[in-house]
Order: structure tokens, then C-alpha cells, then sequence
């Protein structure tokens, strides 16, 4: 899991009822984010830095050796980093998985294992923003070479082989945190070790807390995993909102914990979080489906929400296969997910574990998780669909669990095994995964897909889905005709290989919406998701919204008036589609788009030449033409502010008018006291940039 960079308690949390989110379709115009090599790629990983801008690294064969090498995404594109070098220790030995993470400076640290000339040891580079610095005896240096800058390796004490290494960031003090396993000869076993990166040095977990580490007499490490004689490979951590961290871990093939308060690494037992003794004292109790069915690699992985509640998807046999299921610490217990939701285990009938995978009776690996924005948990896995192993995504949304994209395959739509999936979040609720995916010659290639988190207006919610199809790259055209209330009529369609992959297309209509500012509109606001996605170059799709005689009447508007809006949720606007056209006779509006969004139609409100300010003079009490109860603005258009000025040019009232179309004004000023008789002058301004000024008289 890649910890956010802000804190928890500066991101924007939303109602889940308030989303239009989905996965956009493969980045990067359906073209691998690798190297661009006709080789080997393998074992991504991505993160995001605080601006919405992400890395993705993964290894890559050149010649017969695999090498470390990264992207960069801008928000817009990808692009090779190091201009396309390596981003290793240099050596041009073999990397391993790697893992990278971000702080709060926009600083990324990466850690891989590499092989040197006796075993696999633990390296790392930083990037600071703007180039690639190696870890060396001398610090952070830029890479020269192996003879003036050699890397050094940051596992500390003897030689021995090291694997499957994580990272993590206490944003406070940014200090790096990275668990990872390693060949230990008083065990003969692999176990987790623990280093941290705080300022300037490497400290490592030993038996007398963090410390530089000297040699193992004087400085003897202590594992960090459930402290039996098994070996330990997989693990996952994250950080709450108060900088505390829980560690989930594989070991004799169940998922354990172990929980980083500040002062010490505590092991679930079933006492709780204990200080770890011993075997027997504190024994370690695994937080999975107690079934006994382990499975080799359970590949837990963690995250938090903004209410500092943690998911853990992992691994385990069902007794056939190999399934995802979930575990959730609520900040008192451990409870896993069943078919009555989540529960404390009590044993195997009582509380049976449910899959969160797709469903299939097949095997099912590596999750990886993540929030977005609005506290919905993301589920990336591999899961073989009976001929290959293809990239799937599930979703909790506080209530249940549910397979997204229709349930059908978030990879790149290609009949081929598609591995290794590992997604980041950004501060906004966007991620991206990466995944590596066989191409038509079998070798493994990095690609990316996008997952889009959007706020709907506020207060608005969606209906259930009204259509749902699956769209991919076939070559044929899609069209989806709504049949039903209360959006019958609604259209889209898609021209053929409009974008690459596979995604579960979805039309509902929109309830609560709130005033329309700009427009008038008319008849359902429809939501085409997966909105933001993109469609290729040249592949615009055709949406179409109906409307009715009764709606232009009941609005005063004429056809020729209508035209089509997509709501833009970075502005919180509606803007118009160019060159929408109305087709009369079957009283529907069209328009093409380059990509999906919230729809509706309308009319373009007018500016502000047409409004009316009256009595003028106010004569109040007179009985007259000139009396009321207030001087009334009539014919105000869009989100308007209007200021009142006295003759002396002091302003007497300013007030935000967001109702249309009109607002009458009570003779009072900002203090709520009347004002006197006299010339006053308006302004009056709106979100559309109009503009209008006059004034009026009161007498009195």
C-alpha cells in the first residue's frame, strides 16, 4: 500500500453516494509504460507525489540481466526517467522486486534487492526532484560510477541474501521505514528485519530499540514478524493519522501483525497488541479465517481511512483454490469479512469467511489496496479466469463488497496472463495500477490503467445503474438505447476500438441535482460512466438526451434554445458541448465527446442586459405605484452577486444571489438597519463574467 502524501486529516472526504469514478481505460494510448524494449518486463510498483504527479518503477531485462528502471506521469503523459538509464546500484548485476514510496517533500525513495558478487542485498536510490541519487558510504550521492560512487547496502549485519522488501513513510519526520526479509543463519530461515531512514542516518531494529547498527555483538538485530522459526516473506505497512503503524506479514503461511506505536513493534496475540517476549508468553495469533488452510504466500496488504480503520486483503485456500479475502482492524479488534459482513472470527461455522474476489472458483494472488477519496476501499488482484490470469479490481463502499468493471478484467483486454498488480493513490482519490501483462509474443510488458474519482454536485447522489455493458477492443461499435424511466431515450455510442482494455459501461440517472447555474435545464441530468474516461484520438462517441414538448413549455424555451452540458467537477461548472445539434422530429439533442461525464440538457441563460430593478423611485408607504415591500432585481442569470452603494460611494450591501431569477432587497444594510433616502447605485456581477451597473432613488 503507498501511504497518501497529505495528511488524513487534509483530505476530502465524500459521501459515497456523491462519486462518479471508474477505471478510464489502459494510459498511455494502450501502449506499455516499460522501457519501450522488446524485453522482459517485470515486478511494478507506483506512487504518487503531493502534486498529482507519479512514478512507476519495474525491472527490465537488458542483455540477460534485469534492471531497475522508472517512469515519470506529469499528469498528462508518461516519460522515461535518467534519460532511460538504469536507476540501480549500477552494477549491472540483477534486480529484484522493488518497492518505492513517497514523503512529504515530494521526495521518493526506492529499495531493491540486487545481486553483488556473494548475494542479493538491499540497495536504495532517492529522487529529489530532479535526478536520481544512489545511497553510498558517503550518503546520497549522484551516481558516477561503481569505483567513485559505490552503492552501499543498507541491510545491515552479515552477507546473506535478501527479498521482497517494503517502504513506508512517518510523514511528521519523514523518516522511512523498510521491512524486508532476509536470510538469517541462526534460523536458517528468512525473517523480517527492520530499518529506518531518519535525517541523515540507517538506523536498524535491534534488541535495544532503533540504533546505528555496528556489528551483531554490539548492536544485535531482532525480527519484526511472530517471532516462530518460519520463514517470512510477504509483508504490507502503513501508517494511521497519529503515525502509528501496523506491519501484516506472511509466516508458516498465515497473515500475522505487528504494530509500531513509537516506542516499540507490539505482535497481535489473543491478549491483544503485546509486547513481544516469546513463543509462549505472547504467542501470535494470525488474523485470518482461522481456517487452517494456509496457502504458500497469503501477500497481505494494508491500508488505512480517514477514520483510521485498517483493510487487510490477503491470500488463502478455500480448500480448492487460492481466494482474496479481508480483514478490517477497527481500532479495537480484528475482524474479517463474512456473508453477514464484518465479524469477530469465532470459528470456522459460526463465522465463515467470504471471498472478495470475483467470484470464480479459481485461483486468486496478490492484492494490493487503497482508498480513494471517498473512504472506498480498492481492491486490485490476479485471478485466473480458467485459461489465464487477468488483472481484476473490487470495491467497499462501507456496506458491501463488489467487483467493479462489471465484473469483467481491468488489464489491457488482451487474452494473455496479466500479473503482478500494485496501485497508488493520489491526494484526491485518483490511482493508478500497473500491472505487467503478456503481449502476443509472451513477454511480460508494464502497462497502466487509470482510476478516476470525480465529486457529482453537491447533494446530488445516483440512481441504481439503468444499463450496464461491457465495451472492448473487438473493432466493433457499441450502442446503448435506455428503454426505461426515468432517463428513456438517453444514447450513447461508441465508435469501435475506442479506447484500449475493457470497461463495464454505466447510464443512471442523477437524483437532488442542485439550481443548474448558466441554464436552464431541462428533463434528467444522466451520468455516462465510467467518467473522465478518454477516448482515442479521432474516436469520438455520440451522446443523445430526450426532452419533451411539456419541458419547453414548462420552461418558456424554445428547441432551437437547447444544447447539451457535461458537468466539469474540476470547475464545479456546466459547460456546453460544441456543436450539439436538436433533431425535432424526434426530440432528442446529440452531441460528440471525447470523453464520458455527467450530461444533461439546456438552455443558456442571458446575461444581465435584461434585468429590471424596481420601484424606481422606492417610495414606501405611499400606497402608490412606487410601493412595496422591497426593491426587487428581476432577470437575474447565473450565480450572481449584487453590491448597493450610497451616493458617497460607501457600500451598503453586498449579497450572494445563487436562486433564479430573482431577489428583492429589504431596505436594510449589512448591520440589518434601514437606510436613509437618497440615490444609491447597483453593481451586479456574475459567475459568467457579465456585468451591469445603474441605480435607483429612495424616498422616504
Amino acid at each position: 500500500m503507498k501511504k497518501v502524501l497529505t495528511l488524513t486529516a487534509a483530505l476530502i472526504i465524500f459521501s459515497a453516494g456523491s462519486l462518479l469514478a471508474g477505471w478510464q481505460g489502459i494510459m498511455n494510448s494502450g501502449s506499455p509504460i516499460d522501457t519501450g524494449a522488446d524485453e522482459r518486463a517485470k515486478t511494478p510498483d507506483v506512487a504518487f507525489d503531493g502534486q498529482g504527479n507519479a512514478i512507476a518503477i519495474f525491472q527490465q531485462t537488458e542483455g540477460a540481466v534485469k534492471r531497475l528502471y522508472a517512469r515519470y506521469w506529469n499528469g498528462s503523459s508518461w516519460s522515461l526517467m535518467n534519460n532511460g538509464n538504469p536507476i540501480d546500484n549500477g552494477n549491472a548485476q540483477a534486480v529484484y522486486r522493488p518497492y518505492l514510496s513517497f514523503d512529504s517533500q515530494g521526495n521518493a525513495i526506492v529499495v531493491f534487492p540486487q545481486d553483488t558478487a556473494t548475494n542479493k542485498r538491499l540497495f536504495a536510490r532517492k529522487w529529489d526532484g530532479t535526478e536520481w541519487k544512489l545511497w553510498t558510504p558517503s550518503g546520497w550521492q549522484t551516481f558516477v560510477d561503481t569505483t567513485t560512487t559505490p552503492g552501499e547496502s543498507i541491510d545491515p549485519g552479515i552477507d546473506q541474501t535478501v527479498s521482497h522488501p517494503i517502504i513506508s513513510f512517518d510523514y511528521p519526520k519523514n523518516a522511512a521505514y523498510i521491512i524486508y526479509p532476509k536470510y538469517d543463519l541462526d534460523s536458517l530461515k528468512f525473517r523480517l528485519f527492520a530499518v529506518r531512514l531518519e535525517g541523515s542516518n540507517w538506523e536498524a531494529w535491534t534488541t535495544d530499540g532503533w540504533q546505528v547498527f555496528v556489528d551483531t555483538t554490539t548492536t544485535p538485530l531482532e525480527y519484526v514478524d511472530a517471532g516462530i522459526n518460519i520463514s517470512a516473506f510477504h509483508s504490507s505497512i502503513a501508517f494511521d493519522s497519529n503515525n502509528n503503524a501496523i506491519l501484516v506479514f506472511d509466516q508458516y503461511d498465515q497473515p500475522y501483525a505487528r504494530r509500531w506505536d513509537g516506542t516499540d513493534w507490539r505482535i497481535w496475540t489473543s491478549n491483544g497488541w503485546q509486547v513481544f517476549v516469546d513463543t509462549d508468553t505472547t504467542p501470535a495469533q494470525p488474523i485470518d479465517l482461522g481456517m487452517g488452510l494456509g496457502t504458500n504466500y497469503p501477500s497481505p496488504s494494508i491500508s488505512f481511512d480517514s477514520q483510521d480503520n485498517a483493510i487487510v486483503a490477503f491470500v488463502q485456500s478455500d480448500g480448492s483454490n487460492d481466494r482474496i479475502y479481508a480483514g478490517r482492524w477497527d481500532g479495537t479488534n480484528w475482524k474479517i469479512w463474512t456473508s453477514n459482513g464484518w465479524q469477530v472470527f469465532v470459528d470456522t461455522t459460526t463465522t465463515p469467511g467470504e471471498p472478495i474476489d470475483t467470484g470464480i472458483s479459481q485461483h486468486a494472488n496478490r492484492p494490493s489496496i487503497g482508498f480513494d477519496a471517498g473512504d472506498n476501499a480498492i481492491v486490485v488482484f490476479e485471478q485466473d479466469d480458467g485459461t489465464n490470469y487477468r488483472i481484476y479490481a473490487a470495491k467497499y463502499d462501507g456496506t458491501d463488497w463488489s467487483v467493479m468493471n462489471g465484473g469483467y478484467p481491468i488489464d489491457t483486454g488482451i487474452n494473455q496472463d496479466a500479473m503482478q498488480p500494485e496501485i497508488g493513490f493520489d491526494h484526491q482519490g485518483n490511482a493508478i495500477l500497473v500491472f505487467a501483462q503478456d503481449d502476443v509474443t509472451t513477454r511480460e510488458r508494464i502497462y497502466a490503467n487509470r482510476y478516476a474519482f470525480l465529486p457529482l454536485p453537491s447533494g446530488a447522489t445516483l440512481t441504481p445503474e439503468a444499463y450496464q455493458v461491457v465495451y472492448g477492443t473487438s473493432g466493433t461499435s457499441v450502442e446503448i438505447d435506455v428503454s426505461t424511466s426515468p432517463i428513456k431515450g438517453a444514447k450513447i455510442s461508441i465508435p469501435a476500438d475506442a479506447f484500449v482494455g475493457i470497461a463495464g459501461l454505466t447510464i443512471s440517472s442523477v437524483n437532488n441535482l442542485p439550481r443548474v447555474a448558466g441554464i436552464t435545464p431541462i428533463g434528467e441530468a444522466v451520468d455516462f460512466a465510467p467518467s473522465g474516461l478518454l477516448f482515442a484520438s479521432g474516436k469520438e462517441t455520440t451522446i443523445t438526451l430526450p426532452y419533451t414538448d411539456a419541458e419547453l413549455v414548462q420552461n418558456n424555451i424554445t428547441a432551437d434554445q437547447l444544447g447539451l452540458f457535461y458537468y466539469n467537477p474540476t470547475t464545479g461548472k456546466w459547460e456546453a458541448v460544441a456543436g450539439a445539434t436538436v433533431n425535432k422530429r424526434n426530440r432528442v439533442v446529440s452531441g460528440n465527446v471525447s470523453h464520458l461525464s455527467l450530461y444533461i440538457l439546456g438552455a443558456s441563460l442571458p446575461g444581465l442586459d435584461n434585468v429590471k430593478v424596481y420601484p424606481n423611485p422606492y417610495k414606501p408607504g405611499s400606497g402608490g405605484l412606487f410601493d412595496a415591500s422591497g426593491i426587487s432585481f428581476v432577470g437575474l442569470a447565473g450565480e450572481t452577486k449584487i453590491k448597493i452603494y450610497n451616493i458617497a460611494g460607501e457600500l451598503v450591501l453586498e449579497q450572494d444571489n445563487n436562486e433564479y431569477p430573482d431577489y428583492e432587497w429589504n431596505i436594510r444594510n449589512k448591520k440589518g438597519k434601514k437606510v436613509a433616502s437618497g440615490v444609491y447605485i447597483y453593481l451586479i456581477t456574475n459567475d459568467r463574467g457579465n456585468k451591469k451597473i445603474g441605480k435607483f432613488t429612495i424616498v422616504k
